[in-house]
């Protein structure tokens, strides 16, 4: 995804970044003050620090993982919910209604002429739920099990996409997708600019111009 990079810089120009000291997702640096208005100009933006390569450092830190969840079922939940979202239509839920008076004496119809069709129609549409989400936690699984590299102890060593916290140093080669939001510290070209492609989030298939902070 990223031609000769280490990762595209989110820090945008309305906030400075002044000191360069985190690179992956959830990471913060550590950020300049933002020009406030005079009239709110006693504010002052408190600095947030994330140390990278320090695995102990942010335990007590509450960041989130890099784990990605776009499944929207589980074991336990799938019923209860797809039978939520089916009982959402009107239609489903007159169609119940007149099965359940079908059981009547005073009804003209059958229950099974109501109650089949709906089984039926019901029984297609949580199937189809189930298969969805099937792919869903599939690609899910790919995601989270690709491997990236990381600079851990003076060496490169591959970590699972779900494994990268607050802080790691991650090592993004040529045409390789990055794993998390990240902070661009250098690249291979002497003025550390690199050219990413970010057509999985806003469709653009041009190439966006990203440069290293001077701090790193």
């Amino acid at each position: 995804m990223a031609e000769q990079s280490v990762g595209p810089a989110p820090a945008s120009k309305a906030v400075p970044i002044v000191d360069i000291i985190g690179c992956s997702r959830c990471a913060r640096a550590k950020d300049g003050v933002r020009k406030k208005p005079a009239a709110k100009a006693s504010r002052a933006v408190e600095p947030r620090v994330v140390w990278y390569n320090c695995q102990g450092v942010h335990t007590s830190h509450a960041y989130k993982d890099n784990h990605v969840t776009t499944a929207k079922y589980n074991a336990l939940s799938f019923f209860p919910k797809t039978l939520f979202e089916q009982y959402r239509r009107a239609a489903n839920v007159y169609f119940t209604l007149v099965a359940v008076l079908s059981f009547f004496s005073f009804s003209p119809v059958s229950p099974v002429t109501t109650i089949t069709p709906l089984l039926f129609v019901l029984g297609l549409a949580i199937a189809k739920e189930g298969l969805e989400d099937r792919k869903r936690r599939k690609a899910d699984r790919e995601v989270n099990l690709a491997e990236v590299e990381c600079w851990e102890n003076g060496e490169l060593r591959k970590k699972q996409w779900r494994r990268v916290r607050a802080g790691d140093l991650v090592v993004v080669r040529k045409n390789q997708q990055v794993p998390a939001d990240i902070v661009l510290l250098g690249a291979s070209s002497p003025d550390g600019i690199c050219y990413v492609e970010t057509m999985n989030l806003d469709g653009e298939t041009n190439l966006k111009l990203k440069k290293a902070r001077d701090e790193s």
